[in-house]
């Protein structure tokens, strides 16, 4: 934008805050309080155990690229699948993964009851559930939710992602 208008980048950037701040957006870099508070963080609990596919562990990274690769391969153009493929921005290669590993029979006979993996920005660990009963018009899911809370502009982790990212959390 600041070349198409023959501005230094700084120009081309007020320019468009100053769009943003005239139809009623809050200003580019900022975190509304109404977004923290229209949005929830539910905390998940289960009576039993529940099994996960660790995505970034040796022995899935081997089981993924031995079964899934050619698949992958000749889906999403990569020519070996490692941990940076399972947890990147390719929604069609992460996708296709967790469509796979969610319809596999364990050993055992049963399925895994979802994937977790460490996060790609470096904060924590992700973990997808996959929710069986539900998709199958069944009650009754091995998980039982919080009623919410929302977030705080106090928690530790969110200020963690907020710096990380340079977002003022107002």
């Amino acid at each position: 934008m600041a070349d198409a208008f023959e501005e230094s980048w700084e120009e081309a950037f007020a320019r468009y805050a100053e769009e943003q701040l005239s139809l009623g957006h809050s200003a580019p870099g900022t975190l509304p309080a109404t977004w923290r508070e229209s949005r929830k963080i539910y905390e998940l609990s289960s009576p039993g155990d529940l099994v996960w596919f660790d995505l970034t562990t040796d022995h899935s990274l081997a089981y993924i690229d031995r079964v899934l690769g050619a698949e992958i391969y000749r889906t999403c153009d990569v020519s070996s699948v490692d941990a940076s493929h399972l947890i990147g921005d390719n929604r069609i290669l992460t996708t296709l993964v967790a469509t796979r590993l969610r319809t596999l029979r364990l050993q055992d006979g049963g399925y895994a009851d979802g994937i977790r993996f460490a996060s790609r920005h470096g904060i924590g660990q992700c973990w997808a559930f996959w929710m069986r009963r539900t998709d199958d018009g069944l009650d009754n899911e091995p998980v039982i939710s919080s009623d919410g809370a929302s977030f705080s502009a106090r928690d530790i982790d969110f200020n963690a992602v907020a710096k990380r990212f340079d977002i003022q959390i107002q």
